[in-house]
């Protein structure tokens, strides 16, 4: 933060005043806050990221009127892509999610976000770290971590469906029927996230590239396995959606 006073040149005292000060605030949206944090982010990542952990856990503890634990968007560039400490982050984020609490839905709901605005992108080694409890078969860590494929890029979950995607449901079959469901119902919702835009009475436009692009991986798939039953159900919620559209059409008609 060039002209101000650095996270560096502060003690642990004064960090931790800042810390506590920043974990207590309503929102992240404004810019300047953002900008502070971007500024933390690029001095220490760890610390950024507990910073945001500790906001989503005080409203696990209090859901109090007026306060979002995390910004509705970023409006400056944060730093994790380049930090060397990002896959080590990101799978702390992952283990977070294993840790008991009374009200286990608002992690399972902001986490996602937390964990993509660190990872930045699916590439290589992040898809590598989501792999890893499905390949080790850890029950309890398939079916903890399995909201953060919620926001999975919708580009893996077409372009990976014979490694990662195929990866997970095979492991995920193998290792009990809820780590099937929970990795099947995230990874579903990653393909159909997003807003919806059409005239009405007309299919959307989303559901029928849905219906597209899973016909289009089954045609390279065998009938019957795990994977080709996946982008079947993706297939047919798709066809149901668009049917349902042009009957409503047809009712008002």
């Amino acid at each position: 933060m060039h002209g101000l006073l650095s996270w560096r040149d502060l003690t642990e005292q004064q960090r931790a005043y800042f810390l506590a000060q920043c974990t207590a605030l309503p929102t992240f949206n404004d810019h300047t806050v953002q900008k502070f944090f971007a500024h933390l982010a690029d001095c220490d990542a760890d610390a950024a990221v507990r910073l945001l952990r500790m906001r989503v856990e005080c409203w696990e503890k209090e859901s109090k009127e007026g306060f979002t634990p995390l910004p509705f968007q970023w409006s400056v560039l944060l730093p994790f892509a380049e930090c060397p400490e990002r896959l080590e982050l990101l799978r702390a984020l992952r283990d977070w999610l294993t840790e008991p609490r009374d009200r286990p839905y608002i992690r399972d709901l902001l986490a996602p976000d937390l964990f993509w605005v660190v990872a930045g992108n699916a590439d290589e080694p992040v898809r590598r770290l989501l792999l890893e409890p499905y390949a080790a078969g850890n029950s309890m860590l398939v079916e903890s971590a399995a909201p953060l494929l919620f926001k999975l890029p919708k580009s893996i979950v077409w372009d990976r469906a014979d490694d990662l995607i195929a990866a997970m449901l095979k492991s995920a079959s193998r290792i009990s029927e809820k780590a099937l469901h929970r990795t099947q119902s995230q990874l579903h919702s990653a393909a159909i996230n997003g807003v919806r835009w059409g005239t009405p009475g007309e299919p959307y436009a989303e559901d029928l590239d849905i219906r597209r692009r899973a016909g289009k991986v089954r045609d390279g798939l065998p009938r019957g396995p795990i994977t080709d039953r996946f982008y079947g159900a993706l297939e047919e919620s798709a066809q149901r959606s668009i049917d349902r559209e042009t009957a409503e059409d047809f009712n008002a008609s």
